[in-house]
């Protein structure tokens, strides 16, 4: 599946909360480790305005499933969300958040570049 298709029809699964299921792994996130764990309406809020910034690739662990990371920058926030879309024609398309959390993005150094010309 292409980026931008994989991309539009997680978008589209997303409206719909039922439609979103979280790991395990995703719901412990560990905040010491600068990680801090996200809730259900923001992993929404990532996958329907995020950008797809890894992936898509076939995921052999569940039938017709297509893994990748989308990343959303918001309120000086990241939120990143690692997940899998499930194409069900039976009971309707899923999406399955293998992991998801914010953290604060690191601080350039705010130090010039030299400049070459002087």
């Amino acid at each position: 599946m292409h980026r931008t298709a994989w991309g539009r029809k997680l978008r589209e699964v997303a409206r719909e909360l039922g439609r979103i299921t979280f790991t395990n792994h995703a719901r412990s996130r560990d905040p010491k480790a600068g990680k801090m764990p996200i809730d259900i309406r923001t992993a929404q809020a990532c996958l329907r305005e995020g950008v797809v910034s890894e992936g898509p690739s076939r995921d052999f662990t569940l039938i017709d499933g297509w893994k990748g990371k989308v990343s959303r920058d918001a309120d000086g926030m990241v939120t990143e969300v690692a997940c899998v879309l499930v194409l069900d024609e039976e009971d309707g398309d899923w999406i399955l958040v293998i992991t998801g959390y914010q953290c604060v993005p690191a601080r350039r150094s705010g130090r010039k570049r030299p400049d070459r010309n002087a």
